[in-house]
């Protein structure tokens, strides 16, 4: 279940504080033993990356883990993200019907029709 007050703690930040610190590693170590550019990890330990399937795998054999804790994490935030994208995109809808509608009655009471009706 997602929750609703906050966005989920992504897998970057699981692998950084419970998989990471405690080992020891560092990025650079991490990203050799992983096969990985220290870009594209750095990317994920900040957030601004997905983790994909392929390096779910890869996480999952580094650490004993199974690929779907890592997948399961990464679609906790896809799917907070959307949903906050269409609360957004539904309130922009109701926004810009608001607009058409005052604009409409504006134009009524100045006796010109609406632009959509010229």
């Amino acid at each position: 279940m997602l929750p609703t007050s906050r966005r989920p703690t992504t897998p970057g930040e699981i692998l950084r504080e419970d998989f990471l610190v405690p080992s020891g590693l560092t990025q650079s170590e991490l990203a050799k033993r992983l096969g990985m550019s220290l870009q594209r990890l750095n990317g994920i330990l900040r957030g601004h990356r997905a983790v994909t399937a392929e390096t779910a795998l890869l996480l999952s054999r580094e650490f004993k883990t199974s690929p779907q804790l890592w997948m399961n994490l990464q679609d906790s935030v896809d799917l907070w993200d959307a949903a906050k994208r269409m609360r957004m995109m539904g309130a922009l809808r109701h926004y810009s019907s608001a607009a058409r509608s005052t604009r409409a009655r504006a134009s009524t009471k100045r006796g010109t029709a609406p632009r959509s009706e010229r």
